[in-house]
């Protein structure tokens, strides 16, 4: 077993890198789309309530359904079933394989659509306020005990979006079959970054199948602007590190990109601070723990995620593993 100790602990501190350049966070999900703490699934418990108070817009939703739900019926009865030599006297086949692959993607937005609009309503209910004389309380619950990586529990709220987009990145493949030189390039780039998108969700994936969750134990909650933010990580018990662990302090603020609510949101660094601690015995030997702390600077805000534009402060830790490296990040209680 093999616990790194934090530069207190340890004498000489890490070595340490600090940047004020504003860094778009790609991949990350804004906080708007991340459901209040103790709430449930925008499409679990609840549902039809929150679905209800869509009002209008709810019949809207229910439209591009129908519409999506028809054009796939009419593909597939063109490809299978008793209408299917009746139609395809009219049509070719691949026109109704399209049209059941046209009707999947609409539906697939369509409740992509009605994902955004839930969580938008949801983010407007805000929690009940507790304690007056602990405001960090108001919009999240924080423990000293033990707390979950940030994100984690509502990860099939963000899979939908993906899965969106690479559904539209397949139907915008079948342009191969133009013959244009610049759609080819088009798709060549749109395939890159489908390319990247899916590496990162695969490695997400193949990381929660393969390690147990990491943990938080924050010393001490709240930590005011200024001071010092202190805690420890705890591992799985088969996690084995192959090299020095990186440690990140990072500022995160929302920032609108177009008009609309939260789904229009890009997560933006305005301050990191990440630390490379050495393994202190050999590569490969289990990693139990590691122990942290960073000062805060104190012309930076606090956390406030009932802000428009939400504000908050993420601990990331990177730690190289065989294979794809362990990356989680963890809320931390800075005000």
């Amino acid at each position: 077993m093999t616990v790194i100790p934090s530069s207190s602990e340890a004498g000489p501190a890490p070595e340490s890198t600090v940047s004020r350049k504003k860094e778009r966070l790609w991949g990350v999900t804004s906080r708007g789309m991340v459901p209040w703490p103790g709430t449930s699934s925008v499409f679990g418990r609840g549902f039809f309530r929150r679905f209800r108070k869509l009002g209008t817009m709810a019949w809207l939703f229910l439209g591009f359904l129908a519409v999506g739900t028809a054009i796939f019926l009419f593909g597939l009865a063109g490809t299978v079933g008793p209408y299917k030599e009746g139609l395809r006297e009219n049509g070719q086949p691949t026109f109704f394989y399209g049209a059941m692959a046209f009707g999947i993607v609409f539906i697939l937005m369509a409740l992509r659509m009605l994902q955004v609009a839930l969580a938008d309503k949801g983010r407007r209910e805000l929690p009940p306020r507790k304690e007056r004389k602990a405001p960090w309380t108001w919009d999240h619950p924080w423990s000293q005990d033990w707390m979950r990586p940030d994100y984690g529990k509502h990860v099939g709220d963000t899979l939908l979006g993906r899965v969106v987009f690479f559904a539209m990145v397949a139907l915008f493949n079948a342009a191969w079959l133009t013959g244009e030189g610049f759609v080819y390039l088009i798709l060549i780039v749109l395939d890159l970054f489908a390319l990247v998108v899916l590496y990162v969700t695969l490695r997400t994936a193949f990381q929660s199948v393969r390690y147990r969750t990491p943990v938080v134990i924050w010393e001490k909650i709240p930590v005011f602007t200024g001071n010092l933010l202190q805690g420890r990580i705890a591992f799985p018990r088969d996690m084995r590190a192959m090299g020095p662990t990186r440690l990140s302090l990072r500022c995160v603020r929302d920032e609108q990109v177009s008009e609309g609510g939260p789904a229009n949101q890009q997560p933006v660094a305005i301050y990191r601070e990440t630390q490379e601690i050495p393994l202190p015995g050999e590569p490969g030997e289990p990693l139990d723990a590691l122990s942290f702390s960073f000062k805060v600077p104190d012309d930076l805000p606090g956390t406030n995620l009932v802000k428009k534009e939400p504000i908050y402060w993420q601990v990331v830790v990177r730690v190289p593993v065989a294979g794809p490296d362990l990356e989680v990040a963890f809320l931390a209680p800075v005000y």
